[in-house]
C-alpha cells in the first residue's frame, strides 16, 4: 500500500509545527460560582476587596467545627465602610453571602434615575445591598439611597439599572 507522498509532508510538517504551551498556574475554585456571578469590574475597590477576603478565606480552619455534613457555618467579613456575611458548607462552598456597603459609589444608572427624577436634590447617604444564593443564577443588587432637598430628605431604593423600587 502506498502513501500518497503529500499526506507524508502535512504529517511531518504538522509534527515539526507542533509546541508545547505551559500554562500558568489555574486554581480552580470551589467558589467559582460565586466570582462569577459577583464580579464586576464596575464595583468599587471596597466591595472587591471584601470579595477577594472571600474567595482567599482559609475555610480549613473550620473543618473541626463541623457536626454534621450537613452544617452551614456562617463567617462574616468586616470593615469599616462594609461588611459580607458568608454562609459555607461542610465542602467549602459559599452557600450563600449578604453583603452591605456603605456609601459608595453609585452605577451611573442609579445616579442617572435620580439626578432625572429629583433634579437639585443631592445625596446625603447610601447602602448597597448585595445576596448571592448558589442555588440561583441571579445576584440581587439593590441601593438604599437617602437624598436631601433643602428640608427635606426622602429614602429612594433602586436595582442597579436604576428602575426604583
Amino acid at each position: 500500500m502506498k502513501i500518497p507522498f503529500t499526506l507524508i509532508v502535512l504529517f511531518l510538517t504538522y509534527l515539526t509545527t507542533a509546541q508545547t504551551i505551559e500554562l500558568p498556574n489555574t486554581i480552580i475554585s470551589i467558589n467559582s460560582d460565586y466570582y462569577a456571578s459577583v464580579s464586576d469590574e464596575n464595583h468599587p475597590q471596597i466591595i472587591k476587596k471584601l470579595e477577594a477576603e472571600i474567595l482567599n478565606y482559609n475555610f480549613k480552619v473550620l473543618k473541626d467545627e463541623f457536626d454534621n455534613p450537613k452544617d452551614i457555618y456562617q463567617v462574616t467579613f468586616k470593615l469599616k465602610q462594609g461588611k459580607i456575611e458568608a454562609f459555607f458548607n461542610s465542602k467549602g462552598k459559599i452557600v450563600k453571602t449578604i453583603e452591605q456597603y456603605y456609601d459608595v459609589r453609585l452605577p451611573m444608572d442609579v445616579m442617572s434615575a435620580i439626578s432625572n427624577q429629583y433634579p437639585n436634590w443631592a445625596i446625603v447617604e447610601d447602602l448597597c445591598l448585595i445576596k448571592y444564593h448558589c442555588d440561583t443564577d441571579i445576584v440581587k443588587k439593590e441601593y438604599q439611597i437617602k437624598i436631601k432637598n433643602l428640608d427635606q430628605v426622602l429614602t429612594l431604593k433602586a436595582n442597579q439599572n436604576g428602575t426604583f423600587i
